[in-house]
């Protein structure tokens, strides 16, 4: 993962300004957000580009057209390799596993600063 890109996602995910959901990049009023929904945010930020209320009758706004996993665009500006942020398929586990399974932002930051 790029360094400075990691850096901004850790202070993201512990700053307190994003509210955690599951299941999906962002809730449709953009009111809350998944670990992956936080990068996707800050990839919109720093392109310019507007998130967009999904065609399908889901409860999720899409980025470049996603809802759940991450663009490929967010993948290459942020180095990661795994559109779920990072996969142990071995052990079947991901960080949007992580962030579903109800793992708090700040131990998925603390994940992601030790693994990525």
């Amino acid at each position: 993962m790029k360094p400075e890109v990691k850096e901004g996602w850790l202070a993201a995910l512990r700053s307190g300004e994003y509210l955690q959901m599951c299941n999906g990049l962002s809730s449709s009023d953009g009111a809350s957000f998944c670990c992956l929904g936080v990068l996707c945010d800050l990839h919109a930020k720093a392109h310019g580009n507007d998130w967009a209320r999904s065609n399908l009758d889901t409860p999720f706004r899409t980025y470049l057209g996603t809802a759940s996993i991450l663009p490929q665009q967010v993948m290459e500006w942020s180095g990661l390799t795994h559109d779920l942020g990072w996969a142990d398929e071995a052990n079947l586990t991901s960080l949007a596993g992580m962030n579903d399974d109800g793992m708090s932002f700040k131990h998925i930051a603390d994940f992601i600063e030790v693994n990525l």
